[in-house]
């Protein structure tokens, strides 16, 4: 289905609402088909909900499948969620790059609040000595993708700049 919304560049509220159900589901649950791709790297697999959901440029942009995130509390987060979350953030920021789409990319918005409101409840994995490290470990990760994905987003910039200029000077005014 996500094949077909895509390539003929589809849009309706209830595949918005199936979308953002389904991105749901393969992020919050520890049973979900994400888990499996994100977890396991063998011969002839290939990442495909992951894929159709967070790298597909129609579905990224247009129905912004992480956008039911941002309310996750930082009790329900777990260190697998969070690892997915962040796989799934990575993809989006790929596309969003490659596109060209840094401007108005309501799914970039969407990742920030889910990142704020994780990051704002950080003194709770501290005041309990019995947290799960690994947790503050996803979130290092995080941290470590927000950076990686800033310099390719700078890289992008300063490549179509460069393009951008080159054309200028070969064009005569």
């Amino acid at each position: 289905m996500l094949k077909e919304i895509s390539e003929k560049s589809l849009y309706s509220r209830r595949a918005e609402q199936f979308i953002h159900e389904l991105a749901h589901q393969a992020i919050m649950r520890d049973d979900s088909m994400m888990t499996r791709e994100i977890g396991y790297h063998g011969f002839g697999t290939a990442p495909l909900l992951s894929d159709s959901l967070f790298l597909d440029p129609h579905i990224v942009i247009r129905y912004n499948p992480l956008d039911t995130f941002f309310g996750v509390s930082g009790d329900a987060m777990t260190a697998s969620l969070l690892k997915r979350f962040n796989s799934a953030a990575e993809r989006c920021y790929k596309t969003l790059i490659e596109e060209g789409h840094t401007h108005h990319a309501r799914v970039a918005f969407s990742i920030r609040s889910f990142y704020r409101s994780l990051f704002m409840g950080a003194y709770k994995f501290q005041e309990n000595a019995q947290h799960d490290h690994n947790v503050t470990f996803e979130m290092h990760n995080a941290v470590r993708l927000a950076a990686t994905m800033a310099n390719n987003l700078l890289a992008s910039v300063n490549q179509r700049v460069t393009i951008l200029y080159s054309c200028l000077i070969r064009s005569p005014v």
